[in-house]
């Protein structure tokens, strides 16, 4: 199930007025807002909204991170730098992924051991 978050009005930035989101100006200041302006006023109230709603989930409600810790964590376990730093999908992706990989690679590696193994066994076998 999907929610989506609309809003029918942004705070106009220089008189703090409430402007319905289809408006490019302000009627009571009058001020002209470009599209990119919109947007970031957008992307702000979508960022805080979802703060409210997800706050385990948000960077902004963590805190100040050490970027030092955050590579010893991934030093010692991929994705957990990025989880720590707020960023939890990207991490546990990275976290999948690499022990995927891990796990694929030792495989294959020991496969090839197993193949070298029995072809030397067979030339031992041969003599």
């Amino acid at each position: 199930m999907s929610t989506m978050v609309q809003w029918k009005y942004v705070v106009c930035p220089s008189c703090t007025s409430a402007i319905s989101v289809p408006m490019y100006h302000c009627p009571y200041c009058g001020m002209f807002m470009d599209v990119h302006q919109l947007q970031v006023i957008l992307k702000d109230a979508f960022e805080e909204s979802r703060d409210r709603m997800f706050p385990r989930l948000s960077t902004r409600a963590s805190g100040i991170k050490n970027p030092s810790l955050a590579i010893l964590l991934s030093i010692l376990l991929p994705g957990s730098g990025q989880i720590y730093l707020g960023y939890v999908s990207r991490g546990i992706i990275i976290l999948i992924s690499t022990l995927f990989l891990l796990i694929f690679t030792i495989g294959l590696a020991l496969w090839i051991l197993n193949i070298l193994d029995v072809l030397l066994l067979a030339r031992q076998h041969d003599k």
